[in-house]
């Protein structure tokens, strides 16, 4: 009998206001670590055998030795929503700085917290489209009879 290989999904997402490039990984995190060292110019690796996710900026040269900028972003689990909402706020932070607008949390923070969510969003989708625990369901309402 064929082992399987365990699960690994990729997500790829490009944020066209702030000209992000995004990758989601979930899953195997050997697959992770594989997909990443394949693909972009990583200078070290880190031990990650007790995270539930992580958020990493990498680069990568293209044919013409062009130098990309991409935020990967793994979670261990498929279905875990705060993970993705805290590692995003990661990458939210992380390509602000990079793009010299500022961080303010204290004063304006409407543009941070658009962008978050925003990508929380579209991120949320694709993962949903490969389990059916993400997807709607039905909202039902229970009616109360007042005893009094």
């Amino acid at each position: 009998m064929k082992k399987q290989k365990p699960a690994f999904y990729k997500f790829d997402y490009f944020e066209k206001v702030f000209l992000i490039d995004i990758v989601l990984c979930v899953g195997d995190m050997d697959q992770y670590f594989k997909y990443v060292g394949k693909n972009f110019n990583v200078t070290n690796g880190s031990s990650m055998s007790s995270l539930e996710g992580c958020s990493r900026r990498f680069t990568k040269k293209d044919d013409t030795n062009t130098v990309s900028t991409f935020y990967v972003i793994y979670l261990r689990n498929l279905n875990n929503f705060y993970t993705l909402s805290h590692e995003l706020i990661h990458l939210c932070r992380t390509a602000f700085i990079d793009r010299g607008v500022p961080v303010d949390l204290e004063g304006d923070d409407e543009t941070f917290a658009y962008l978050h969510t925003h990508l929380l969003k579209e991120l949320w989708r694709k993962m949903g489209k490969k389990t059916n625990s993400l997807s709607k369901k039905k909202k039902t309402v229970k009616i109360i009879k007042d005893e009094n």
